[in-house]
């Protein structure tokens, strides 16, 4: 499979210092990307679902940040590093 790949460089001074994107070469990319073990864990909840299951219990209706799929993630997170507080969690993920 091809791809291309893009690089930017310095326009010319008529276009007011932008850069423009050139293509450069046509292959592969040279870092692929690879899923963390958590991304890998959380594959296996759909969450087409979770959110249909969210919004039958109305269960983001008064949230503005911190919504109900963050807070799976954060409890799973915390489930399986073995942390006991939230002040764990808030020095492992701020370390």
């Amino acid at each position: 499979m091809s791809r291309l790949v893009a690089a930017a460089r310095q326009a010319p001074p008529r276009f007011g210092g932008y850069f423009l994107v050139v293509e450069t070469q046509k292959g592969e990319l040279g870092v692929r990307y690879q899923n963390t073990v958590m991304g890998s864990l959380l594959e296996a909840i759909s969450r087409r679902r979770f959110a249909a299951i969210v919004e039958r219990h109305k269960g983001d209706k008064y949230i503005k940040d911190f919504s109900s799929w963050d807070h799976l993630v954060t409890l799973v997170f915390a489930q399986l590093g073995g942390l006991s507080s939230l002040r764990e969690v808030e020095a492992v993920w701020n370390a």
